[in-house]
């Protein structure tokens, strides 16, 4: 087995700053993106990291992370196996950034060829952007190490069609492979797979990060000229170790991979701005026919434009030795990027090396170029609604989202890149407000007196053109009109569990009042209070915590109002101390279910059968319920039964509960006719338990929304 020595690029500090420089050059060219702003860890400015080894795609920086990581391990080919505990640490064949190099005039499949044993020949950067960008030549799948929820690293193996797929969800699970060997799914999609919240997106930006570390590396000529730089053996690249300050901080030559610190950088010379002199986003891209052609043209570009210059190779010497191993040329199919650069040296290659020439036309080139790589992913991947990232903002107050029925309006402004068609705006629903242009971009909005509350969207429609491309775009707003809507939930269901869970004496219940699109709404406003001072409640914000009473069969009434500058809404929900009785056998047992030997079916006590046979007869209740079934919420119609009720009678009251004999509900019923919702509940059948002064009625009523 052959053996190549290392042979890395730009340093991976210097990639990491690339990406961050890029995405600053594509803000200030079409506005703010925030998860790309997050990817590429904007807010560390020039603080430099790789990431941990053993688990490197759990990262919140993941764009800047694999733009430093493309060099430490390879998830295409595996040329350098990951330091896990059940894998050596060791070289397998070559180093990792052996894939690094492209001789583009050689064609899109050149493969780099060391002259080694058996003829062993390694694939381009090109070849190994395919496989990240679209998983092209098959067989291979991206194999990504993650710390799954219980901690463990695993290596799944995974299918895509491209990288923004990848990123919105659509994926297939090739393998999963642990230290006891590799399980095959037969690319099982991975919504059937555990461990898919949270992974598809930090590894798509880490994946984009490494397609950009790639994109680098064409910008140094040593890499378009598929010239190995071995630091070990004395042959560093001049260019790519002046840039990352290799040279002048450590002072050796065989020691450049050593990071020197972010203070003194030369790359510093080449920013946003630089790259703004030069030119604007790579936008002729989209005169391409496809996915694949638009990125190829980057990667050609920026490799042509790098093999316009030298190779910088030095032989045993830090700045003697000779220069040029091997001379740039002007081969290309030109375009106007390449063109630019062979306008400025008269089409005549230079005979010598200049960090500043080389920098200049391709490290600000390939600040453009990956700007252009993030722009073409955020569209695809649905971050931005048009190439442009055209927005529609809101301006005139603190609660900018929030619209009072008859209030006052709020001013928009449609941000927007141009060229693109006057927007047609639509507000749905049509009547809530009236949409209406005050000058050029700028928009009021003005909410109707109808009386609706709820939701209100606006899109604005136009036909946005970007480069060679049309397209037509529809960009939503949402608003908040009136008073809010709001539930009283259990912070079980708040979180989508839908188990009721009862309160025994001496517990505490924690609730929330859940509001729809709260986002909207600004500053809510809440107010806690209940009626039964047996129960305890302490209330903060949204959240309260209930404490129940000492005793069983105790009710409370819990209420808040919750205002969001519109009005007030107040909603409230009855709760209980779980039902016990010594002297009653219970019809449905808490805690079971149907058929266990404790259920209703299954008792078999006089007096349970009483009680089945007063809930299976027909006729024999004074008190009716409808609508049965219902839907949001059914009236109880108390009769007269027995003997007369005198003035001592205490009020009837009611306990709803499911087939699992679990209390869903409870409350007083003060009057002939009582209204309970039901619009909260799951669909199902229900046991509605009526307890008056001088007997308890049974009723089977069905929820079906």
């Amino acid at each position: 087995m052959s053996t190549a020595f290392p042979a890395l690029a730009h340093k991976e500090w210097v990639h990491q700053y690339l990406v961050r420089q890029a995405y600053q050059y594509l803000e200030n060219s079409i506005g703010p993106i925030p998860v790309l702003s997050r990817g590429v860890g904007m807010t560390y400015g020039n603080n430099f990291f790789p990431g941990e080894d053993y688990r490197p795609f759990n990262t919140g920086v993941p764009i800047a992370i694999g733009a430093w990581r493309e060099d430490l391990e390879d998830v295409v080919y595996q040329y350098k196996p990951y330091r896990f505990d059940w894998e050596q640490i060791a070289v397998n064949d070559a180093t990792t950034s052996i894939t690094h190099f492209w001789r583009a005039d050689s064609g899109d499949d050149d493969r780099l060829d060391l002259g080694l044993v058996n003829g062993k020949t390694y694939e381009n950067a090109w070849m190994k952007a395919r496989v990240l960008l679209f998983c092209e030549l098959q067989p291979y799948v991206i194999q990504i190490p993650w710390q799954t929820r219980d901690g463990a690293v695993r290596k799944y193996g995974i299918r895509y069609t491209s990288l923004p797929e990848l990123y919105k969800g659509n994926f297939y699970l090739e393998y999963i492979e642990t230290a006891n060997g590799r399980t095959f799914m037969g690319q099982q999609k991975v919504g059937d797979i555990a461990f898919a919240d949270g992974f598809a997106q930090p590894v798509a930006l880490q994946l984009l990060g490494r397609v950009a570390h790639l994109l680098g590396d064409m910008g140094v000529p040593a890499h378009a000229h598929n010239h190995l730089h071995p630091c070990q053996v004395g042959k560093p690249d001049k260019f790519e170790n002046h840039v990352g300050n290799t040279y002048y901080t450590n002072n050796n030559g065989s020691d450049c991979e050593k990071y020197p610190g972010s203070n003194n950088l030369p790359v510093y010379r080449w920013t946003a701005a630089t790259a703004a002199a030069q030119g604007s986003l790579i936008n002729d891209i989209y005169c391409t026919s496809s996915a694949r052609e638009k990125l190829r043209y980057l990667f050609y570009t920026q490799n042509q434009i790098a093999d316009f210059f030298p190779s910088g190779v030095n032989d045993n010497s830090l700045e003697g030795g000779s220069q040029n191993k091997e001379p740039g040329n002007n081969n290309a199919l030109t375009n106007q990027h390449i063109s630019a650069v062979y306008n400025r040296f008269g089409s005549v290659s230079p005979s010598y090396i200049s960090f500043e020439d080389i920098g200049d036309a391709s490290f600000n080139f390939g600040i453009r170029a990956t700007a252009t790589l993030f722009q073409w992913f955020a569209f695809e991947a649905g971050i931005i609604s048009d190439l442009n990232n055209n927005r529609l903002l809101t301006t005139s107050n603190d609660n900018k989202y929030l619209l009072c029925d008859g209030g006052s309006a709020t001013d928009m402004r449609f941000t927007h890149s141009p060229p693109l068609t006057t927007p047609t705006f639509v507000t749905e629903p049509a009547g809530a407000a009236t949409f209406a242009e005050t000058s050029p971009g700028n928009y009021r909005l003005t909410p109707s007196f109808d009386g609706y509350n709820g939701l209100v969207v606006v899109t604005a429609k136009y036909t946005s053109y970007y480069g060679c491309e049309t397209r037509q775009v529809a960009l939503k707003r949402e608003f908040w009109k009136g008073r809010p809507i709001t539930a009283i939930q259990t912070m079980e269901e708040a979180n989508g569990d839908n188990t009721y869970r009862e309160l025994e004496p001496y517990t505490t219940m924690h609730l929330t009042a859940t509001t729809v699109k709260s986002e909207l709404q600004g500053n809510l406003q809440y107010s806690w209070t209940h009626d039964n001072f047996n129960f305890h409640l302490d209330a903060a914000g949204a959240n309260a915590s209930l404490g129940a009473s000492e005793e069983y069969n105790d009710f409370v009434r819990v209420n808040v109002v919750v205002n969001n500058g519109c009005g007030p809404t107040s909603t409230d929900r009855a709760f209980a101390t779980r039902y016990q009785s010594p002297d009653e056998t219970c019809i449905i047992c808490p805690g079971f279910q149907a058929g266990d030997p404790s259920s209703m079916d299954n008792l078999t006590t006089s007096e349970t059968s009483k009680l089945k046979d007063k809930l299976h007869a027909d006729g024999v209740s004074s008190t009716s319920l409808f609508p049965n079934p219902s839907n949001n919420g059914f009236t109880i119609v108390m009769g007269r039964k027995g003997k007369a009720v005198d003035a001592t009678s205490l009020t009837p009251f009611y306990v709803l509960l499911d087939t699992f004999g679990r209390q869903v509900g409870s409350g007083n019923i003060p009057s002939n006719r009582t209204f309970i919702n039901t619009g909260l509940l799951a669909n199902g059948v229900y046991v509605l338990k009526i307890i008056n002064s001088d007997h308890t009625e049974y009723k089977k009523v069905q929820v079906l929304h």
